[in-house]
């Protein structure tokens, strides 16, 4: 099974040294990051990692998730499986055992649960509710249905979508922009049973991490 991964990260780097093993998880594993961030950029070189710089994800927009994503599915060959994982998002051991088993469908866009480094499972529900409340008043699309997946771990095959939204100017949106698409359309959505992304920043702290990335980014 051919996985080839995005994930965003801007100055976000004390998170993704965390997780630098999900690289031996996938056949591609590309970071989109700055070019102004050289902790995220010296991270890659010295692990051997594939990174690109996006020139767009602060294009007249305070975190443009969605174009950032884009800029690095631009880079991959998209003939297979493409993952979106967030960047402080730690593949379990099993990745590669479980998803060659249950993701076969490749009409299903894949989510997953998340534990936190003690292996306790995050209160996803709390999570969703807010995420779907703020998305709700914003976009007016999002169904109650829609709980699985979020952001952090959306897996999908190249031969039903090849690039992801890209139409805000925050990363919640698009997600969820685009986790909506599966359910209103002839396509699907589900969550894998028997895996979960170990969470290296604990219950939302990728959001805050925006954030406060955005916050340190611009002061520099």
């Amino acid at each position: 099974m051919v996985i080839e991964a995005v994930t965003v990260c801007i100055d976000f780097v004390d998170k993704l040294q965390n997780v630098i093993s999900n690289k031996n998880k996938l056949y591609r594993w590309l970071i989109v990051t700055h070019e102004s961030d050289f902790d995220t950029i010296s991270l890659c070189k010295k692990y051997n990692i594939e990174y690109i710089c996006s020139k767009r994800v602060f294009d007249n927009a305070p975190f443009a998730k969605g174009r950032a994503i884009n800029d690095g599915l631009a880079h991959l060959n998209k003939t297979d499986w493409l993952l979106h994982l967030d960047a402080d998002q730690k593949l379990p051991d099993n990745f590669n055992t479980v998803v060659e088993t249950e993701c076969k469908n490749k009409n299903l866009l894949y989510g997953c649960y998340r534990t936190d480094e003690q292996h306790n499972s995050l209160d996803r529900g709390q999570h969703t509710a807010r995420i779907t409340q703020t998305a709700s008043r914003k976009l007016k699309i999002l169904k109650k249905k829609c709980i699985l997946p979020i952001g952090y771990f959306q897996l999908w095959h190249s031969v039903v979508c090849k690039t992801y939204e890209e139409q805000s100017t925050m990363g919640d949106k698009d997600d969820i922009i685009f986790m909506n698409k599966w359910i209103t359309s002839d396509k699907n959505q589900t969550h894998i049973m028997n895996m979960s992304t170990i969470d290296v920043s604990g219950t939302q702290g990728h959001y805050q991490g925006h954030y406060i990335g955005i916050r340190n980014l611009k002061s520099k």
